[in-house]
């Protein structure tokens, strides 16, 4: 028979071998590990719920039962009028009344075609003269532009030779 007393192991942890002595601490430590948790339950939003119906006047739409989370539409064709009723946070229904408005056509103004055309092309022609003549002055400006660069350049290099020349004399 085996002496357990003496075994180095075991020896001030009542018979546990270490690694167990271990989970012991750091179940004492953290005791989030040592029990497992129960898990969330996370609820969805409630979705509002619209119900849509016809009627034919207000008192049919005031007479429809509505929910807690849910909004009643009542369309009534006969008067063109359609009824929004919902329960407030009083726990009290109240119906709104929405009267769509029709759209009615602005009166467009009439051109005389030949007269409209002609006056489209002379503004058309215009332009167009408009523009050759600022091309026109584009490139004149870039001629005169160009050649103004070829002076400066040409009156630089005079300078640096006339420069030169004064110092090679110098020297």
């Amino acid at each position: 028979m085996m002496n357990f007393t003496n075994n180095p192991y075991l020896n001030g942890a009542g018979g546990m071998f270490p690694a167990q002595q271990r989970l012991m601490q750091m179940e004492a430590q953290y005791p989030q590990f040592a029990q497992p948790q129960a898990p969330q339950i996370v609820t969805p939003p409630t979705q509002p719920i619209i119900n849509a119906s016809f009627v034919t006047n207000l008192q049919e739409a005031q007479a429809q039962p509505v929910g807690i989370n849910t909004t009643n539409v009542a369309i009534d064709n006969t008067n063109n009028k359609i009824y929004l009723k919902r329960m407030d946070n009083n726990g009290l229904s109240a119906t709104k009344t929405y009267i769509p408005q029709e759209d009615t056509p602005c009166p467009v103004n009439e051109i005389n075609s030949s007269e409209g055309t002609d006056t489209l092309k002379n503004d058309l022609s215009d332009l167009k003269d408009e523009v050759s003549g600022l091309k026109d002055m584009f490139h004149k400006s870039i001629v005169n532009l160009s050649v103004d660069i070829e002076n400066i350049i040409n009156n630089a290099v005079e300078t640096q030779m006339k420069k030169l020349k004064g110092e090679k004399s110098a020297k």
